[in-house]
Parts: structure tokens; C-alpha cells; sequence
């Protein structure tokens, strides 16, 4: 078979002319090459299109850095608070005032606030009364008063 009937009509007169000598006309799919001209307006669209991606992609990118450092922040800071909830207090280091307790044989330490944040049983050798500690439990003031 021929590669091209009636290459030698215009277009016009040729689709005609195909129509009046076929045997039949059926609707069919299949791949119509490009001539150069088209391809290369492709080619052009497609690189345009190409640079566009890129571009969005980048932007995309440093947005979504973005949002990822400010969900990091504040994950971490929601974490922490859910912590606080969970242990319904803080962790502070602070100075703490201890206090022996020779008659209960406990040891208590107070914050600046003076509420005793922890206790614990006197170990050997705490045992021993010291000036301080004869004072308070004569009720007397520590040399500051008259």
C-alpha cells in the first residue's frame, strides 16, 4: 500500500476524494505525528511549563519549611504544657531551706515561699542538734530580737 493517496490535491479536494473511493468510513483511534513546527511549539510550552514547576516547587518548599519550624515550635511547646497537665506542677531548681526535725526524725525542705516541697526520713549522722535547731524549739528568735 501507499504511504499517501492523492498527494497531489489541496486538502480540500482530497478529503473528497478519499470519501468517494474508500469502501468505508469508520471513526478510529491512533497516534497522528506532529509536523517540525508543531513539536517545536511543544517543546517551547513544555519547557515554559517546566520553569513554572520549578518555581512553585521552590516556593512550596520554603513555605512548607516554614510551617514545618512553627508546627516543631509549637508541638514542643504543647508537649511541654501537656506535661505540666499531667504532672500538675513545674520543674524548678531553686534554693531550698532544710529543715531537721529531731523529735520526727525527718528532714524538710522549703522553698522561698516557705511550703515545704519535700521530705525525707533523717539519715545517720543528721541526728545531731544544732544551735539553730535548740532556738526554734525553745521558741526563741534567731538573734534578731531583743
Amino acid at each position: 500500500m501507499q504511504n499517501q493517496l492523492f498527494a497531489d490535491l489541496p486538502p480540500e479536494d482530497r478529503k473528497r476524494y478519499l470519501s468517494d473511493n474508500c469502501d468505508r468510513v469508520e471513526e478510529m483511534e491512533y497516534l497522528k505525528p506532529y509536523e517540525s513546527e508543531e513539536l517545536n511549539q511543544l517543546k517551547d510550552s513544555y519547557t515554559d511549563v517546566s520553569i513554572q514547576i520549578a518555581k512553585l516547587e521552590a516556593e512550596k518548599k520554603k513555605a512548607n519549611d516554614a510551617i514545618n519550624l512553627t508546627l516543631k515550635e509549637l508541638k514542643g511547646k504543647a508537649g511541654l504544657t501537656l506535661l505540666f497537665l499531667r504532672n500538675k506542677a513545674e520543674q524548678v531548681t531553686e534554693s531550698c531551706y532544710m529543715f531537721f526535725d529531731a523529735d520526727a526524725k525527718l528532714v524538710g525542705y522549703y522553698n522561698a515561699d516557705g511550703k515545704l516541697v519535700s521530705s525525707r526520713p533523717m539519715r545517720p549522722g543528721e541526728n545531731q542538734q544544732t544551735v539553730f535547731a535548740v532556738t526554734r524549739a525553745e521558741g526563741l528568735k534567731t538573734g534578731t530580737n531583743d
